[in-house]
């Protein structure tokens, strides 16, 4: 997120990406050295960045895309947003 918002300080539009090895071509080594293809889970990160918005998500523990709903959640198959340089969807509490 910070290497997306960093791009779109210089830029002055979001990169745009469908993937996070797209993301990755464009934010890389500029605005980060080397950015994380994939989540803790070993599943790569799911992202949408237009020129006017973006989020970067983990589609949580079991690799399902589920909602980018702002809130927490508590647990580890849920979604985990970053939205416009903060995260929406969250883990909090006990995690089942």
């Amino acid at each position: 997120g910070t290497a997306v918002e960093s791009y779109a300080v210089d830029q002055n539009v979001y990169p745009v990406a469908a993937s996070s090895a797209t993301l990755a071509t464009l934010v890389q080594p500029v605005y980060i050295k080397s950015m994380p293809q994939n989540d803790g889970w070993n599943f790569a990160f799911v992202v949408a960045s237009t020129r006017t918005a973006y989020t970067v998500s983990s589609n949580g523990k079991d690799g399902t895309a589920s909602s980018c709903a702002a809130g927490q959640t508590t647990t580890f198959a849920d979604d985990i947003c970053f939205t416009g340089g903060q995260f929406v969807r969250y883990p909090m509490g006990m995690q089942q």
